[in-house]
């Protein structure tokens, strides 16, 4: 990090991340769902390696990735007294949001005339429980008059209002994944996400087979399986083939699919290949999650001069990298083609050859982000009265300009879209189960969040 700069997108992602202090939670409650739809397999993702990305797309990949260029470090950075101690999902978020998030996001934006990447779209999280309920406003327009009209209402025998407009709505994911160039569809969620704190969960006991078989099935979810079949759940319900859980001590990059091997499973037929249904019953019911755990503490120490000589994954590098993927082709299938022969898809990679002819295609790349996210620019949000910490300080004195740009993108973008999209999802998938199930509520605007997420109450917030 010297000088405050990197020159490369490579030395920039594998910079060392901030040394956090964390307040273990023992015996920390997961949250659950019982409609959640569930994997039935959970098994590793070997091919997701260095070696392997090293490969992809013949080598463009990795091109771009150590291509000179000049990328500052996030400002304000995290002030180790009080920014760097992780106790709860409040403190993870401003974590990830003020660190993670807009280092791969200024990555991400160098290479949009090159790639199609996605970009990471945060959600405003709850707070506790006591706090949203000091701020919530259930039905102002009868505020003030409660005593007399609710002795009336008793007399006139009044039925009770539903209680299904009081229930609580499910789960939604902490984030999705956007492609700039999909503006008209900008809705569809593309990368779903989900965030949990280090100090609550780890992959520790799913990476030594605590949780499944040694053929990665598992036939009851156990506390410390919720994490993978909720970010599960929200790739299948998004029609996403790849998503990530993401804590304060590591990355889970996961990828879906059927599986397509054994009796009574999805195997892929001539007729079966383009039947989205069919495709779409086996994630329902017979699904694959495949997931590569990075720790948090992987980073490069050499010198600046040596670091193309560096070769591990990180929490940053893993993600850009997983963005560009899910923006090459994100649609869940039967099967896939290995990682390193995957195509680049044809705009891209005529794009790809274009620039890498191109000494000045940097320029070209972050102009176009740009561009297209001054499109969904609008006013900037108010300041949320339940924030745990500021989002404005989030673009205060931020470099380059095009996070700022980035910034009010992510807030105004998904405010209503993303979140519709995924209870029309839930819709779809429930018409391919067997047994009739009630449709899911739609989001309720409980109060205006000038701007930013409404707040809803949900069964257990983390």
């Amino acid at each position: 990090m010297a000088n405050g700069h990197a020159t490369s997108i490579f030395e920039y992602l594998t910079a060392k991340n901030p040394d956090l202090i964390y307040k273990e939670e023992k015996n920390a409650i997961q949250s659950k769902c019982r409609t959640w739809i569930r994997p039935r397999y959970v098994r590793p993702w070997q091919e997701f390696s260095f070696e392997t990305m090293e490969r992809v797309f013949d080598g463009k990949l990795m091109e771009e990735c150590r291509r000179d260029r000049w990328l500052p470090y996030p400002v304000p950075r995290l002030n180790p007294e009080f920014d760097c101690i992780e106790n709860g999902e409040p403190s993870t978020v401003n974590i990830l949001l003020r660190w993670t998030r807009p280092m791969v996001i200024t990555a991400l934006q160098e290479v949009v005339g090159t790639f199609d990447p996605i970009f990471w779209v945060p959600r405003k999280t709850d707070v506790d429980s006591s706090a949203s309920d000091a701020v919530l406003i259930h039905n102002p327009s009868a505020a003030g008059t409660e005593g007399a009209r609710k002795g009336h209402l008793r007399q006139r025998k009044q039925p009770r209002p539903s209680s299904s407009k009081n229930r609580p709505l499910p789960p939604r994911p902490d984030g999705a994944g956007i492609s700039l160039r999909c503006r008209g569809n900008s809705s569809t969620n593309r990368l779903p996400s989900e965030i949990k704190p280090g100090s609550k969960w780890t992959s520790e006991k799913l990476a030594a087979g605590d949780l499944t078989n040694e053929d990665g099935e598992f036939s009851r979810v156990k506390n410390h399986m919720r994490p993978i079949v909720q970010i599960y759940h929200y790739c299948v319900t998004a029609k996403a083939r790849y998503g990530f859980l993401i804590t304060s001590k590591e990355i889970l990059v996961i990828r879906i699919k059927p599986m397509s091997e054994g009796p009574g499973t999805g195997i892929a037929t001539a007729e079966t290949e383009g039947d989205t249904t069919t495709l779409y019953q086996q994630l329902r019911y017979n699904g694959l999650v495949e997931y590569k755990a990075i720790p948090w503490g992987n980073h490069c120490s050499l010198i600046a001069g040596q670091v193309g000589s560096y070769q591990n994954l990180t929490v940053n590098l893993s993600l850009w990298i997983l963005s560009i993927l899910a923006g090459n082709n994100s649609d869940p299938g039967w099967n896939y083609q290995p990682l390193d022969k995957e195509p680049l898809r044809g705009d891209q990679a005529a794009a790809a050859e274009s620039n890498s002819d191109n000494d000045h295609s940097h320029e070209t790349s972050t102009e176009l982000a740009d561009s297209a996210m001054s499109s969904f620019c609008f006013s900037e949000p108010a300041q949320s009265v339940t924030a745990s910490f500021s989002r404005r300080d989030l673009s205060e004195k931020m470099q380059p300009p095009s996070y700022i740009i980035g910034k009010n993108f992510v807030d105004s973008t998904l405010e209503t879209q993303i979140w519709d999209s995924s209870s029309s999802s839930r819709k779809r998938m429930r018409q391919l189960d067997d047994t009739p199930k009630a449709a899911a509520p739609e989001p309720r605007h409980i109060i205006d969040g000038g701007g930013q997420w409404p707040i809803v109450k949900r069964n257990k917030p983390m």
